[in-house]
């Protein structure tokens, strides 16, 4: 069965597939170069080139089949048209930016997008703010930077050996992209992990751009840059040998649960003892070993921790003082004397006994002695 996607590059699991389906899946390719679609002098600068390839594991080791790529094309056109489809500079911090990023981190708006065999090609404007003005001059400069697509969708694990007899490890797992999964973002990033792209950008200054070497497969990577492929194998190993992913995302979770709990908890108990505070009651002592105060401070302690919200918390804290009082009141008025100044004769006997105070007869009446 499919499971739900996650940004982070995959470990190899089968069933212990990421189950957060809220986090968005990364993947990149590399290059970015220079043609002049439009010049600075004529208005805004546009950029053209490849997203993504189709049919190929990137080194995120995640596969994009062709239907996979032309169906995220053709849901992407009516947002594309509607100004929905931008590119970042630099990923969103999911946790803080939310999915889409925010204004500021706007570079790119795509009006073109369409398969050209198995490449995902496009085309877009640099968008005026600072991060587009940054990204555009990086670019002037003859910096390579890489496309990254961020997107949403299922993914279902299979060896390599069933995805792409070329991969080096045969029996690696590997994130098969669904059908169904939408484009969120393209954005400009300096970490690439697909070899395949090429961005090219207007340069109004020098129009022809030079040609950067690019690769298409690993199998091409490992003839022309043994060393990079080296590396991209020893962190594929390295990777699988560190703690999965679902361990990793139980593990945030739980400490973020577990944060939001010690917050709350804090309010409750903060709230039962400003009550009590104010309320003023009584002491009624020890009986026997029992500290008869501090019991009814972790009753109504506890009462307002289990509460479901802070409305609930203080009006349970408040029923439970209200009580206390009200009991409190009845026994005081059962042992008032019946003449002003004139002690009863059962008070007198009670003296001459060893004395019960009001105290004693409070908790006589509460039920505590």
């Amino acid at each position: 069965m499919p499971h739900p996607m996650n940004r982070s590059p995959c470990p190899p699991l089968l069933d212990s597939a990421p189950t957060d389906p809220a986090k968005p899946i990364r993947d990149a390719v590399v290059s970015f170069e220079v043609q002049p679609l439009t010049d600075a002098q004529a208005g805004p600068r546009r950029i053209a080139g490849v997203a993504k390839e189709a049919d190929k594991i990137n080194l995120n080791r995640y596969y994009f089949s062709l239907e996979c790529c032309t169906d995220m094309v053709n849901a992407a056109q009516v947002p594309m048209e509607q100004g929905e489809l931008i590119g970042l500079n630099g990923h969103p911090d999911f946790w803080v930016d939310g999915r889409k990023g925010r204004i500021d981190d706007v570079a790119i708006r795509f009006d073109r997008l369409w398969m050209d065999g198995k490449l995902m090609k496009f085309e877009g404007t640099l968008v005026g703010t600072a991060r587009g003005r940054d990204l555009m001059a990086v670019l002037d400069s003859g910096v390579r930077v890489g496309m990254s697509t961020n997107i949403n969708g299922m993914l279902e694990y299979q060896q390599a050996r069933d995805v792409d007899e070329t991969w080096p490890d045969p029996e690696e797992w590997i994130g098969v992209v669904q059908v169904g999964a939408r484009l969120t973002t393209i954005d400009a990033v300096m970490t690439p992990s697909d070899s395949a792209g090429d961005v090219q950008a207007a340069d109004s200054h020098n129009p022809n751009h030079r040609e950067e070497p690019t690769v298409k497969n690993l199998q091409e990577l490992k003839e022309k840059f043994p060393d990079l492929y080296a590396q991209a194998v020893a962190d594929g190993k390295k990777e699988a040998g560190t703690t999965s992913l679902e361990d990793q995302l139980a593990a945030e979770r739980t400490e973020r649960l577990k944060l939001e709990r010690e917050i709350q908890d804090g309010k409750r108990a903060a709230i039962a003892t400003k009550a009590l505070t104010d309320a003023n009651l009584p002491k009624l002592g020890k009986s026997g070993d029992i500290d008869l105060d501090a019991r009814f401070e972790k009753r109504v302690t506890d009462a307002a921790l289990r509460a479901e919200s802070d409305e609930e918390a203080a009006t349970e804290v408040a029923a439970m003082i209200a009580e206390r009082k009200l009991n409190t009141a009845q026994v005081t008025d059962t042992t008032a004397p019946n003449t002003p100044g004139i002690p009863r004769k059962d008070q007198v006997q009670d003296a001459q006994k060893g004395g019960r105070n009001l105290v004693s007869s409070v908790r006589a009446g509460l039920g505590l002695t």
